[in-house]
């Protein structure tokens, strides 16, 4: 089972929310790892699922990845435990959730069944573990054309031929096919 993991900072969330208008039920978990304030969380989450009508999980201890959209609770990180379980915990970093906390979880369970797609955000929050992960075989899709470029820049420079850089309308694409094709 497929496996698909969206992480951004400033800019994503009105792209996460039309990034996930598929149309048809999800067929596959998504995790996603959004920088946001601890307190507008739940807020998001209930218009993720007004938006696209995708159910969603604000993760706040283990829960096992069904197809729905698991968000990390207000100020913590979420991590992955195995292929198929995430909980939060508390960060030592400023930002929350943590990219570069994410993508370390992942070391260990992660494959060519996982896709991270990575939206526009500030800074470098996860460009030094993705490698790692890039030699793991996981598919990384990268939008090249985000309003604020430099996160999903900093990765793909890291990542360079081992990443996908392409425009937002081809992700979506590209997510909806995947959808598509776990039937």
């Amino acid at each position: 089972m497929k496996r698909v993991i969206i992480v951004g900072s400033a800019g994503s969330p009105t792209r996460v929310i039309e990034l996930l208008k598929l149309g048809e039920p999800l067929r596959f978990p998504v995790v996603l790892c959004i920088h946001l304030t601890s307190t507008v969380i739940e807020t998001f989450a209930e218009h993720i699922t007004r938006e696209t009508q995708i159910s969603n999980v604000v993760v706040k201890s283990p829960t096992r990845l069904i197809n729905v959209i698991h968000l990390p609770a207000g100020g913590k990180d979420i991590v992955f435990l195995t292929r198929d379980l995430v909980t939060v915990k508390e960060g030592s970093g400023k930002i929350h959730p943590s990219i570069s906390t994410l993508f370390l979880s992942l070391k260990k369970v992660a494959d060519e069944n996982f896709i991270i797609i990575v939206l526009g955000g500030l800074g470098d929050d996860g460009k030094s573990e993705a490698k790692t992960l890039s030699k793991k075989k996981v598919r990384f899709l990268i939008q090249e054309d985000a309003e604020f470029p430099y996160l999903p820049r900093n990765i793909q420079q890291e990542l360079g031929n081992r990443s996908e850089l392409r425009p937002f309308h081809e992700i979506k694409s590209i997510l909806k096919s995947l959808n598509r094709d776990a039937c």
